[in-house]
């Protein structure tokens, strides 16, 4: 069985530790050897390092700065020399390049977690140039790989491998009551939810909009926003501008976004654009009703009248509307997501995920 290094930028909260340490337990029940590197700094406070170690990983750090990581080739290249691995799986932009520098004759694998359109133009340029240098390059859907090889930008090879929707994570810990507690909400409430981090891409200033207007037409309604990040601010002036307080919040990072879904009467996804949507994955799969943007790769999963709902990104009459189709039919909406839920455990389930990487690694070091 060969032996991978996981190479990324960072191992803070997000996607990449999530999705790695979900991986993990079913790789080693499969006898991959493997382990992880970043460039920055380990933040050993984080819940993903600490889930990460907790399964007995090892993680290691080349303990650069953000701001200094251009200076990573020579300290990657003596890294990978050092831990010896037979093949190379490296995840995000900068680690995707400085890799393909470092690593001589060690096969490398890359994944992308977005569009390119999301990506800086260095970044961009940098995967144009190295692209010769990668056996095989995944992207997390297939309008992330389109946004890279439809018009030739890229040419090395390349194929979809969704992200994993591990449930177990997704387990409950609180009730409905108890969730709706937590705001100080009674259970004669109709909540609302969207999960991710306060940027200008994820449309929350967009959901407030239109919460307003909801909300003056169905005044047990509230909307809990989960996610940190640089808008909070604004994002609280907006809520107070439109008089939402005590009916939206903004949650922070809140621990058991399971439970969320749950005590939900949908999620709203309003995001500008993704490179797949595992917030609306994990709703599916948790029986809540997704009410999303219309987005190249959230279509590859939802199906509008099927297991989902969509409105037009960026526009709030549109999230007004789909939301009144939803909250005006509940148990068909009901109904929906668990079509979801049986989509998700067929198509996104862990073992199935870790499978398709494990021959991939197979195939590209068999050349």
């Amino acid at each position: 069985m060969p032996k991978v290094l996981f190479v990324t930028t960072s191992f803070e909260n997000g996607a990449i530790p999530n999705i790695l340490s979900d991986l993990a337990p079913h790789w080693l029940e499969q006898g991959l050897e493997f382990e992880a590197l970043t460039l920055e700094a380990i933040p050993e406070e984080h819940a993903s390092v600490k889930r990460w170690r907790a399964l007995g990983l090892s993680l290691s750090s080349l303990n650069l700065k953000a701001r200094d990581t251009w200076q990573a080739v020579g300290p990657l290249g003596r890294a990978i020399h050092r831990l010896k691995p037979d093949l190379l799986h490296s995840h995000l932009g900068r680690a995707d390049i400085y890799t393909a520098w470092a690593k001589k004759n060690i096969p490398q694998v890359t994944t992308f977690h977005s569009v390119k359109r999301n990506a800086g133009r260095s970044t961009v340029w940098g995967w144009k140039l190295t692209d010769r240098r990668v056996a095989h390059r995944t992207g997390v859907s297939q309008a992330s790989l389109d946004s890279f090889y439809a018009d030739g930008f890229l040419r090395s090879p390349h194929s979809v491998i969704y992200n994993p929707v591990d449930t177990a994570r997704l387990k409950p810990r609180r009730t409905r009551d108890q969730v709706l507690a937590s705001w100080g909400w009674g259970n004669d409430v109709k909540l609302l939810c969207a999960v991710g981090r306060l940027v200008p891409v994820k449309g929350h200033a967009e959901l407030l909009t239109a919460f307003a207007q909801l909300v003056h037409e169905d005044a047990s309604l509230r909307l809990v926003i989960a996610g940190d990040g640089p808008l909070q601010e604004s994002l609280n002036l907006q809520i107070s501008t439109l008089g939402l307080q005590g009916k939206a919040v903004l949650a922070g990072g809140w621990d058991g976004v399971g439970d969320l879904y749950r005590s939900s009467e949908a999620l709203v996804f309003p995001s500008h654009w993704e490179g797949l949507g595992l917030v609306p994955l994990e709703a599916l799969a948790c029986g809540c009703p997704v009410v999303s943007s219309r987005l190249p790769a959230v279509s590859e999963f939802l199906e509008e009248g099927v297991n989902g709902n969509f409105f037009t990104p960026q526009d709030s009459t549109s999230i007004v509307q789909a939301l009144r189709g939803v909250l005006e039919n509940a148990p068909a909406a009901r109904e929906r997501a668990q079509q979801g839920a049986e989509m998700v455990q067929e198509r996104f389930s862990p073992s199935i995920i870790a499978s398709q990487y494990l021959t991939l690694y197979r195939k590209v070091l068999l050349g």
